[in-house]
């Protein structure tokens, strides 16, 4: 059964309600009825002669577990049950029924007095702690015992039974006993108080216990007198050793003890010789109780002391601890007052070493700190600067630097920051930078940023200037551009001239780039001596420049231009050499072109673009014509672009024919587009705008796969010749576009020719040779095509793998009127024969250049007096129906 803690107030533990009681509660009731009643009537069976028991233990029962229990519900079920136990105990003891309800109510009356009593004087759960609790519990039970024995005197008086003085008093000492001895132990037990005494180990604990049993035994059964002499010396050991627990153990053992030997038929009063007032029962049981109050007083005593030295070891060791802390503490703070003032002067040395000025005013703007620099500054002497003087405004030394003024000092609610100014002292620049500190106070920065101002000038400068000839740049030309435009209103008109150098990229390759940066510093000089103050003169990167002068007519921009030109012919010297470096002008002119900045600068372009198409060295004006063209071109790569991406192409086949057999031994592959405006069109009409457009290597690699799934079609001994171009010759994957296009049509590679012309091969001789020997190494046939129109061809014949030389028609076409042309077809027929090489002379449109090329010993030919080229499915039908061929050959 659980306890809690209730208030100290009057309380009556009957409660005439209906029992509220759980089945375990009910059980544990019962139970304890049933242990009460079991004593009451041993306690009363086994009496002296005089009918009073020496300890009379089940009031002490009932008395502990009302003090136990937590509901008043299971206090009135408890003394319920207890009496009806009670009455059964006395009737079985041969009283009479009235008589045992009437000692009945009397043991009810005196738990009720006692609890009472106790509940007004200590807080419930009641635990013995300490000498007032004990004393508290002395008074109920001294109460209960004596009301108790008073009315049973009465209750016997009126069954016309007489008692002595002697038995109500002996009754009353049975019951106080009963309390003493059973109630404290009980309530220790089922308390679980905590204990501070020291823990006896179990020898001494069973040994001390033993002896309270055995001895009293023993003197009991020998009837032997000094019974408290013995028994006391016992009792405080346990007290003193064992604590307050095992002395109310030992109090229930000796009068258990006494009461046991008792119900056996020995008398422990036997040899005590009763007096006039007291009885020998009654002496043995004031000895017993004495001895029993004492003991418990003396433990009591004893635990309190005990309590007593453990809270002052407690609060020595809480003090103890305080003080280790406190010094602790003060340690600490001794060494945090050594940081601080190692702290403040590295602080001190710190900003003196800083090389911005610096100064710490307080609230009432006098010095805190300051460092060397600010002296410098402001031209400050130590004399000037104390700690504790008043601020010196900066203006009183450099009025042109005035940095606070007296209103903002005179300010106590400043804002906490203000932002960032300039000052210039001495032909420097400072930027000062204030923060107020929580105080009040102020901490300036004095930063110097001279050297910072001056890379701001330089990075505006060079913003709007070429870094190599310090020329304005194309930012600074358009805004000149938009503010001449707004001046022809005024009747002005401005000339742009686009200039770019030519072949300034051989310079570059020859001389190295330096030289080109020193050309290109030599042109920007001429330009600016040649032009007026007036006129801008701009470097829009690499090898371009433009220049803006002011004009009257479109004629002016001309003159300018040829004087330009004419400056810039000179020779100029570098390293050692005269370079010749000529220049392209184009010029647009406002009002006559256009009266739009970007419009006029996209008009020189063309003219300049235009220059450059006549020859170079010159110059060209805007002409209307020109953005016709451009237009045109623009449309035309657009329709080149959608053409090769809708693959729009077809491709004719003309026939290469042997010239041993007459009979055809393959076909070239010549791309032709349907123009949607211009009919049909050959490769050259739009293979260089697929170059520049950037789908040439599309286009290609869509010839070369269509052109390999024809030739499958045809006999296994026909052989398909595809151009290459020289940006598809240097794609990285071009050896890959080969390989893809073989596999996909499943042609033999010795049956496919790639066709690059000496030009192409001559932009990396290196490269192109790697390439084609590649290439050869697939099992694929190398042809050089319009073999002599280049300017080397020996030096590519001898580093590039070819197998076939293919001779331009531009050496067939006059050979029948022509000796050197046939003096070249026999040198190059000599050569490949002596390299191993076969010769296809291209062109073939006559009998007689047949004849011509076979006597020189041309191995194959290929023209109009063959075949023209055609679609697919005629040549198809042609290989493999040779007649056709030879009738016409014939």
């Amino acid at each position: 059964m659980s306890q809690s803690s209730e208030p100290r107030r009057l309380f009556f533990p009957l409660d005439l309600g209906a029992f509220d009681l759980h089945g375990h509660e009910l059980r544990e009731i019962v139970g304890t009825a049933v242990v009460f009643g079991i004593i009451a009537y041993l306690s009363m069976a086994f009496t002296p002669s005089d009918g009073v028991a020496i300890v009379s233990p089940s009031n002490g029962i009932l008395l502990a577990a009302l003090l136990f229990v937590r509901r008043p519900s299971s206090r009135t079920a408890i003394i319920a049950f207890s009496m009806i136990a009670d009455v059964i105990a006395n009737a079985t003891t041969h009283h009479t029924l009235l008589t045992s309800i009437g000692l009945s109510l009397i043991d009810g009356l005196e738990i009720i007095i006692a609890f009472s009593i106790l509940k007004s004087r200590e807080r419930l759960p009641f635990q013995f702690k300490g000498i007032p609790s004990l004393l508290s519990f002395s008074v109920a039970v001294f109460a209960a015992s004596a009301a108790a024995a008073i009315l049973a005197g009465t209750v016997h008086s009126f069954s016309q039974k007489a008692v002595d003085a002697h038995s109500l008093f002996s009754l009353f000492a049975a019951h106080l006993l009963g309390f003493f001895t059973v109630t404290p132990a009980l309530i220790r037990f089922l308390g679980r108080s905590k204990t501070i005494h020291p823990t006896p180990s179990s020898y001494e604990r069973f040994g001390l216990l033993g002896l309270l049993v055995f001895l009293p035994v023993i003197m009991i059964v020998t009837s032997q007198s000094p019974f408290g002499f013995v028994i006391l010396p016992i009792l405080v050991a346990v007290a003193y050793r064992l604590g307050p627990k095992d002395t109310s153990t030992a109090v229930l053992l000796l009068s258990g003890t006494v009461l046991i030997c008792s119900a056996l038929g020995y008398d422990p009063s036997a040899n005590i010789a009763p007096t006039s007032l007291l009885s020998g029962p009654l002496i043995l049981q004031l000895r017993i109780l004495t001895t029993i109050f004492t003991v418990m007083l003396l433990a009591e005593t004893i635990a309190s002391q005990a309590r007593l030295r453990a809270q002052l070891s407690a609060e020595l060791a809480r003090r103890s601890k305080l003080n280790c802390h406190l010094k602790s503490q003060e340690e600490t703070l001794t060494l945090q007052k050594a940081e601080l003032e190692r702290a403040h002067n590295r602080l001190r040395e710190a900003i003196d070493i800083l090389p911005e000025g610096m100064v710490i005013l307080d609230a009432d703007n006098r010095y805190v700190a300051w460092n060397r620099r600010y002296a410098e500054i402001y031209s400050q002497t130590a004399d000037l600067l104390s700690v504790g003087g008043n601020f010196i405004l900066e203006n009183a030394h450099h009025p042109e630097a005035r940095r606070i003024d007296d209103a903002s000092l005179a300010d106590k609610s400043l804002r906490a920051s203000s932002d960032p100014r300039e000052q210039f002292l001495d032909g420097r620049y400072y930027l000062v930078e204030e923060k107020r500190t929580s105080e009040g106070g102020l901490i300036s920065l004095q930063i110097d940023i001279t050297d910072i101002k001056k890379r701001e000038s330089s990075a505006v400068y060079m913003a709007r200037h070429d870094a190599l000839t310090s020329l304005p740049n194309r930012h600074v030309l358009t805004e000149r551009m938009h503010a001449a435009t707004t001046c022809e209103h005024r009747g002005e008109g401005m000339a742009l001239l686009l200039l770019d150098l030519d072949n300034f990229k051989t310079v570059n390759d020859t001389l190295g780039h330096a030289a080109g940066d020193e050309l290109l510093q030599a042109v920007a000089d001429r330009l600016r001596n040649a032009l007026r103050e007036s006129d801008t003169v701009a470097r829009l990167g690499g090898d371009e420049f433009a220049v803006l002068v002011k004009v009257s007519q479109p004629e002016t921009a001309g003159a300018t231009a040829a004087r330009v030109l004419n400056v810039l012919k000179n020779p100029v010297r570098i390293g050692g050499k005269d370079v010749v470096c000529s220049a392209s002008i184009g010029i647009a002119v406002t009002p006559d072109h256009s009266s739009e900045a970007i419009e006029l600068f996209r008009l020189a372009d063309l003219a300049l673009y235009a220059a450059k198409e006549t020859g170079r060295g010159t110059y060209r004006i805007f002409e209307p014509e020109l953005d016709i063209k451009f237009k045109a071109k623009a449309q035309l790569e657009t329709e080149v672009r959608e053409a090769i991406l809708g693959k729009q192409f077809e491709i004719h086949y003309q026939l290469i024919t042997s010239l041993s057999t007459l009979k055809p031994i393959g076909a070239e592959a010549l791309v032709r587009w349907s123009h949607p405006r211009q009919g049909s069109a050959s490769a050259a009409d739009f293979i260089m705008i697929a170059e520049e457009i950037g789908l040439i290597s599309e286009l290609g690699a869509e010839i070369l796969r269509r052109a390999c799934l024809e030739a499958v079609t045809w006999p296994d001994e026909m052989s398909v010749s595809v151009n290459v171009t020289a940006t598809e010759l240097e794609a990285d994957n071009f050896i890959d576009t080969v390989k893809c296009a073989l596999a996909d049509s499943r042609l033999a590679a010795d049956r496919l020719i790639i066709e690059v012309t000496e030009s192409t091969v001559m932009k990396d001789v290196e490269r192109s040779a790697r390439v084609l020997r590649n290439i050869r190494e697939l099992g694929v046939e190398v042809a050089m095509d319009d073999f002599g129109t280049g300017y080397s061809s020996l030096g590519s014949l001898a580093k590039v793998p070819f197998q076939r030389i293919k001779i331009d028609r531009s050496f067939v076409r006059d050979l029948a009127a022509s000796p050197e042309a046939r003096a070249i077809l026999a040198t190059i027929v000599d050569l490949a024969k002596t390299l191993g090489m076969a010769t296809t002379a291209e062109g073939i449109e006559t009998a007689e250049q047949l004849s011509i090329v076979k006597n020189y010993g041309c191995t194959s030919v290929q023209g109009y007096l063959f075949h023209r080229p055609q679609p697919a499915e005629q040549v198809r039908a042609l290989l493999w129906n040779p007649c056709d061929t030879e009738q016409n050959a014939a």
